[in-house]
């Protein structure tokens, strides 16, 4: 009998069929085939593995770094540090936020900075008295410039003028104002200046600045002192005063502490120093003072 190809593929279809409705005690004759193709393909698939385990050898377990318990700890550390960076972010945005607010309440006015730098002339017998320094109202010199040294690092200001030369009053120096300042963690400098502890500091006369803070403030040693003082111009804002040296309780008071500042500069280490000398804008007098 035969059949024709337009048959077959019917025929085939119908086998199929029946073979799948079939229970499965019916299909032994398809497992002795299964079992004769296996033994038939099996030294072919067991060569194939075999060449591919030799071109890509399989993972042996968990080795390498993520066993490593310094490699884990020191990814941990790094979670942590972007932990603490994302807070204070958000601190610090908010900060932003609220010093917007309150400057939009304000008109603008662009303070323009000229820096002078002067060499230091005639210097006290003590070695944080007055100096003298070789500029004057002839190079656009006013009484309350500031005077630094390394652009950020504040070392006083001058209380007088002539006109080739004016007269510097170091900052610690003990007729010096009290300053008010802020303390930064040396570890977080990028604490927003709302969360920073605030000091008020009085010249000792001996090169250093002395003040009280709340003990609840965590103030160590080593830590970072920024000016922020009204009573200064804005060229002196946020710059160093110097670092904490000590930090003591204070018998009188138990619930405050002692700190005492060093400034990193004294004018009787540098031979020169910079004078930040403000303009409301950039057209000056022809000597260069502040109109």
């Amino acid at each position: 009998m035969r059949f024709s190809s337009q048959r077959i593929l019917p025929f085939v279809l119908v086998l199929t069929l029946a073979l799948c409705m079939a229970p499965g005690r019916a299909l032994g004759v398809t497992n002795l085939l299964a079992e004769i193709m296996n033994l038939v393909l099996g030294p072919f698939a067991i060569a194939g593995n075999m060449l591919g385990e030799r071109l890509r050898p399989a993972p042996l377990g968990l080795e390498g770094p993520v066993n490593d318990p310094e490699y884990v700890l020191h990814l941990q550390q790094e979670r942590d540090e972007f932990e603490r960076l994302y807070v204070a972010e958000q601190a610090k945005v908010d900060s932003l936020q609220q010093q917007l607010t309150q400057a939009q309440m304000i008109p603008s006015e662009q303070v323009h900075v000229r820096p002078l730098v002067a060499r230091v002339g005639v210097r006290s017998s003590t070695p944080m008295g007055t100096v003298t320094l070789s500029r004057g109202s002839n190079h656009g010199v006013y009484v309350g410039a500031v005077a630094a040294y390394n652009a950020v690092h504040l070392l006083g200001r001058v209380i007088e003028v002539s006109r080739l030369q004016c007269v510097f009053q170091p900052l610690a120096n003990k007729d010096s104002p009290l300053v008010d300042a802020i303390i930064l963690p040396r570890d977080q400098r990028d604490t927003p200046i709302s969360r920073a502890a605030r000091v008020q500091l009085q010249p000792k006369g001996d090169g250093t600045l002395r003040g009280d803070v709340d003990r609840a403030a965590i103030v160590n040693a080593g830590d970072i002192v920024k000016l922020l003082d009204d009573t200064w111009p804005p060229a002196a804002q946020g710059m160093f005063v110097g670092h904490v040296e000590t930090v003591e309780p204070k018998e009188s008071e138990p619930l405050r502490n002692t700190i005492v500042v060093r400034p990193q500069y004294h004018i009787s280490q540098v031979a020169y120093v910079t004078l930040k000398l403000e303009m409301e804008d950039s057209a000056t007098q022809p000597g260069g003072a502040p109109r």
